[in-house]
């Protein structure tokens, strides 16, 4: 989950991720929900949701397996970076990207961050690549019974995000659907489908993965329709990221989906975001529509400067911003 922001400050040189350690995320988590609390209208405790940015360990999380050494050597396997986040580290859901399989024949999706060439594979990425499965992924939620203690999964579709599916995007839905689609015979499946939200920077993949699930029965799931930065101007996006410029073409469809259950987004990188964000579910309950979950990705700043901007922004909560569901935090090593 890559704001365009950070691209920007990466090209500039800034600092780009303020890592909570690990040793510390739980009393973290306490403090910024204090803190969002004051400014904002926040679901209560027991329901609010504190995601863990790539699996809650970025550092040991699979970016690109592409190569002799993959990044990092040795990535840990998903199925321990769940168990560390939802038990010691106290996160109620992760965040982890998808991608198909490049090798013939595999219709696996694999957690990975960066695209697989089906080329210069080391036996350690292949490795990885055959045990850290989506489907692989599922099975280990449901069986640990993460989905009946309220934890949630949060899968980013790695499609890009112009207005034509191609090929390689649509191959991707419907290999998550069918993962998805095979725990349909189990007996919790109502309560497992809410647990698994899709997000992308994309409507239409989400539109496509929402009617593939729904062809197979598998409704309930969550749809988060990410949003960028309106800092920068269009040649920014169009030179340094594929991503899509924070516009109000973006802001109408989270404004007139009726699906959609959600959004991620840097309070850092948009402007006027507490203005912007209580209009879209303004409009959305005008129009008769459920409330967008909104879910702060707050890693981007300092502590004491998100709490600034939270509160310049809501001028000290009398202009409370609504309907924030949770937070995104990145989770570096113990102090």
């Amino acid at each position: 989950m890559v704001l365009v922001g950070l691209t920007v400050a990466v090209s500039t040189g800034c600092q780009i991720a303020y890592p909570i350690p690990r040793d510390q995320i739980r009393a973290s988590m306490h403090r910024y929900y204090e803190a969002t609390s004051a400014c904002a209208e926040t679901a209560p405790p027991q329901r609010f949701i504190h995601t863990g940015h790539r699996a809650g360990n970025p550092d040991a999380y699979a970016r690109r397996l592409n190569g002799a050494r993959p990044d990092p050597l040795h990535p840990a396997p998903m199925a321990e970076l769940m168990d560390l986040s939802f038990g010691e580290l106290g996160l109620t859901a992760i965040e982890f990207d998808v991608r198909s399989s490049p090798l013939p024949g595999d219709q696996s999706v694999i957690i990975v961050h960066d695209p697989i060439k089906p080329g210069s594979l080391s036996e350690t990425a292949r490795t990885y690549m055959s045990a850290n499965t989506l489907r692989r992924v599922l099975e280990h939620f449901v069986e640990r019974g993460y989905h009946r203690a309220g934890h949630r999964l949060l899968i980013e579709l790695k499609v890009p995000s112009g207005p034509e599916m191609d090929t390689a995007s649509r191959m991707l839905i419907d290999r998550c659907a069918a993962a998805v689609g095979s725990l349909d015979g189990h007996p919790d499946v109502d309560a497992i489908r809410p647990a698994i939200v899709f997000a992308s920077f994309n409507l239409d993949a989400l539109d496509s993965m929402r009617a593939m699930l729904e062809s197979i029965a598998a409704a309930d799931c969550g749809y988060y329709l990410m949003a960028t930065s309106n800092q920068f101007p269009q040649w920014i996006f169009d030179w340094f990221t594929p991503l899509p410029r924070f516009d109000r073409s973006i802001e109408q469809q989270l404004t007139e989906t009726p699906w959609l259950t959600g959004t991620v987004f840097a309070p850092k990188w948009v402007d006027r975001f507490v203005e912007i964000f209580n209009r879209i579910n303004r409009n959305r309950a005008d129009r008769g529509l459920r409330p967008l979950d909104l879910h702060l990705a707050i890693y981007t700043e300092s502590f004491d400067d998100y709490v600034r901007r939270l509160g310049d922004a809501t001028s000290g909560g009398d202009r409370p911003l609504h309907h924030v569901a949770g937070l995104v935090y990145e989770v570096g090593g113990d102090s």
